[in-house]
C-alpha cells in the first residue's frame, strides 16, 4: 500500500508536470503527434490494415467479441498500441544513438549499435 507521504509527493509532482506554459512551448508541443505520425489511424497503413483484419478474424473466431464490428475495433485498438510502442521505441533508440551519430553515417551507425549493445535492429536507414 502506498504511504500518505508518497501520495502527497505524487500530487505535488503532478501539479508541477502540467506541460508547457508559454505560448511557444504549447505551439511546439501541439505538433508532436503530427511529427511522429501518430495522428493517422493504423487502418490507413495498408500493411497494418491487413494485420487488423487478420487479428479481427482471430478475435471473432475465438469468441473474444460478439460481432465483426466489435472484433475489428478491438483489433484496431491493439494495432494502435503496437504502433505507438514502436514509435516510442524508435524515439528512444534515436535518442540513445544521437551522441554517436557524428562518428557514423547511415548503416554504419546501425551496425555499430548492433555490435555495441548486442541489438538486432530492424530499422531501415534511408539513403
Amino acid at each position: 500500500m502506498t504511504s500518505q507521504r508518497r501520495v502527497e509527493a505524487n500530487r505535488r509532482h503532478a501539479k508541477a508536470s502540467t506541460g508547457p506554459k508559454s505560448a511557444a512551448g504549447k505551439q511546439r508541443a501541439s505538433g508532436n503527434s503530427y511529427r511522429h505520425g501518430l495522428t493517422l489511424s493504423a487502418a490507413t497503413n495498408p500493411k497494418m490494415a491487413e494485420e487488423i483484419e487478420r487479428l479481427a478474424r482471430m478475435i471473432l473466431a475465438a469468441g473474444g467479441a460478439p460481432d465483426e464490428v466489435s472484433a475489428r475495433a478491438i483489433a484496431e485498438t491493439q494495432m494502435e498500441l503496437v504502433r505507438v510502442r514502436e514509435a516510442r521505441r524508435l524515439l528512444l533508440l534515436a535518442n540513445a544513438l544521437e551522441p554517436h551519430a557524428q562518428r557514423f553515417t547511415g548503416e554504419g551507425l546501425i551496425a555499430w549499435a548492433e555490435e555495441e549493445w548486442g541489438l538486432g535492429l530492424s530499422i531501415h536507414v534511408g539513403s
